[in-house]
């Protein structure tokens, strides 16, 4: 047997029986490059890991340098990244034949080595090298680069040594896909907040994230490996353990499981836990995986907001207590209040008709008094007549002139008799009106002049005129004592507020039908009111003439009778020692 065959049978044994999980470290590798080396009487070789970042579309090199006299280990190494759009001219040949090429020293050097310590401490100039790939599926994994004469061949010509270094190739750049994938998710797994662990069926732990490792009290998530929760949570370790066998017996989900967790400096926080069975692909449960999120702050505030709830059913229980009595007082208060204010209402209306009184008992005076004289002249004219008809000294022409007399007089005295009739029946109707909430119809215009007619006495006293304007025509029906009383403390308030220093003045009222409202505009010429006084002279017991008798509850009355009992509106404009008008709206019912 040749030299070269017992170096490749050597390489055969060592593919049968040699299982390394690092091969690059591996005595087989070694002895693999060696041998290459011996082979094809070669004093330089270079393998080159190659592995592709697919995530960032980046090729990485791994560069080692043999040299015949190291015996196959490494005499160097370098190691450099290339984006995928920057592959060399070479390093794209070898992806199109997929084969070993056969290579100038110069084109090795300015596509794939560019290393100045190698260049410089070897000849690449008039040198020829073998590049032999070696592919992971469709990506390139290694390189074999040989300084020798000729093509190697080394597939067909020493196919061990191509097998065993396939098989490096292969599973390095396998070895290092998982490695940065495991790194990857572990790096994913430890920025997240939520602490993640995963258990296999005995409840060891075989992974987890840094936040469930510093919970742990570990420096990092592989210091936790092959422990159990009697290890790291003691206090707890039954209440998880059984967790762990439920959810694995039952294949399902525990789902957000408030649980205490002790560490080793005795704080204890608590968790929202969830965890969930894992299941190979043969339908076998071979672990659990959880999950959970420190909920301590949410109890604390939770607690906090029980013991508030508590406290604030409580204190609203005093409160209703309170605010019950405060009612049961306010109701009694209200109710003097109405009593009060319905007292003040009818001792308003009672003045009010006072004043009707006294102008009706002024205005009757006039014609009983004519009636009077009229009476007496009447008497003594009867005492001539039957005096001279007892001395027979009464003549005809006497007789005529005697019965002229008495005609004459007693058409004055029926004259003045039915006006003081009159006036009377007037005032006992307004006084039923004002005591009265009764409807009825009127017509407005003769209904507001018997109400001037029984307040003029009153402001006659300053010569004070009073007009009423509107067609005479205007029937409605309404509530007559309402409005009477509404203008009587009108007349009353221009007579004591506006007119207190005015003589002379005038009081003019205007009323017009607008469909089914009856609008009432009254207005003096007195020394008007300011603006502030203005905002609130409909205020119950707001006056600005307290000390010259005033109530304050005049216009709060005219207020409360055109806005409750009329079901109207009342506005109030002036203008400083000019005039004051109020402008009345309420509805009505027509004939």
């Amino acid at each position: 047997m040749s030299a070269q065959s017992e170096l490749q049978l050597n390489i055969i044994r060592g593919l049968l029986d040699t299982k390394v999980t690092d091969e690059t470290q591996g005595n087989l590798f070694t002895e693999t490059l060696g041998a290459l080396s011996e082979l094809l009487s070669t004093r330089l070789i270079i393998f080159s890991e190659v592995y592709k970042d697919s995530q960032n579309n980046r090729y990485k090199f791994s560069h080692h340098l043999v040299a015949s006299n190291s015996h196959g280990k490494n005499a160097g190494k370098f190691e450099f990244e290339l984006a995928e759009n920057e592959r060399p001219t070479l390093f794209q040949a070898l992806y199109e034949k997929r084969s070993e090429l056969l290579v100038t020293g110069e084109s090795l050097r300015d596509n794939l080595l560019s290393v100045e310590s190698w260049v410089s401490k070897f000849n690449f100039s008039d040198q020829h090298f073998s590049v032999v790939p070696f592919f992971n599926k469709n990506d390139l994994c290694g390189l074999v680069i040989c300084k020798v004469k000729e093509a190697t061949a080394m597939d067909t010509m020493f196919p061990a040594v191509h097998q065993c270094l396939s098989s490096h190739f292969v599973n390095r750049s396998v070895y290092l896909k998982q490695k940065l994938d495991i790194n990857t998710y572990q790096t994913v797994l430890d920025l997240m907040p939520q602490r993640v662990f995963w258990k296999n069926r005995q409840s060891v732990y075989v992974g987890c994230n840094k936040a469930f490792s510093d919970d742990a009290s570990k420096n990092c998530p592989a210091d936790l490996v092959g422990l159990t929760d009697f290890d790291v949570f003691p206090e707890q370790a039954e209440l998880y353990r059984g967790d762990d066998a439920n959810t694995m017996s039952t294949r399902e989900h525990m789902i957000c499981s408030e649980e205490p967790q002790t560490h080793q400096n005795g704080n204890t926080i608590w968790l929202r836990t969830s965890k969930r069975p894992i299941i190979d692909d043969n339908d076998d449960v071979v672990g659990v995986v959880g999950t959970y999120d420190d909920i301590t702050l949410l109890k604390d505030v939770q607690s906090q907001l029980q013991a508030l709830n508590e406290s604030l059913e409580s204190l609203v229980e005093e409160r209703t207590e309170a605010l019950t009595q405060s009612n049961c007082k306010l109701e009694e208060t209200l109710s003097a209040l109405k009593s009060t204010q319905e007292q003040l209402i009818e001792s308003e209306k009672m003045a009010a008709l006072g004043n009707l009184v006294a102008g009706v008992a002024h205005e009757i005076n006039t014609p009983l008094g004519v009636a009077l004289t009229c009476a007496s002249h009447l008497e003594h004219i009867s005492g001539s007549l039957q005096s001279s008809a007892k001395t027979g000294s009464l003549s005809k022409s006497k007789f005529d002139e005697y019965c002229h007399d008495i005609t004459n007089g007693c058409d004055l005295l029926l004259t003045n008799l039915h006006r003081a009739a009159e006036l009377v029946e007037n005032f006992k109707q307004i006084a039923v009106d004002q005591t009265h909430n009764e409807q009825r119809s009127i017509n407005v215009k003769s209904y507001l002049k018997e109400i001037l007619s029984a307040m003029s006495p009153k402001v006659e006293k300053k010569n004070i005129r009073m007009f009423v304007s509107g067609k005479d025509n205007v029937v409605v029906k309404t509530l007559p004592g309402a409005v009477s009383q509404i203008v009587t403390n009108l007349i009353d308030n221009a007579f004591t507020h506006g007119f207190r220093e005015v003589f002379n003045g005038e009081i003019r009222i205007h009323f017009k039908q607008v469909e089914a409202r009856l609008l009432i505009t009254f207005q003096d010429n007195g020394c008007g009111i300011d603006s502030n006084a203005l905002k609130r002279i409909f205020e119950p017991f707001y006056t600005t003439s307290r000390e010259h008798g005033g109530t304050g509850l005049g216009l709060s009355v005219v207020y409360n009778l055109v806005t409750q009992s009329l079901k109207g509106e009342i506005t109030a404009t002036s203008r400083l020692d000019e005039w004051t008008k109020f402008e009345l709206s309420f509805p009505i019912g027509t004939e």
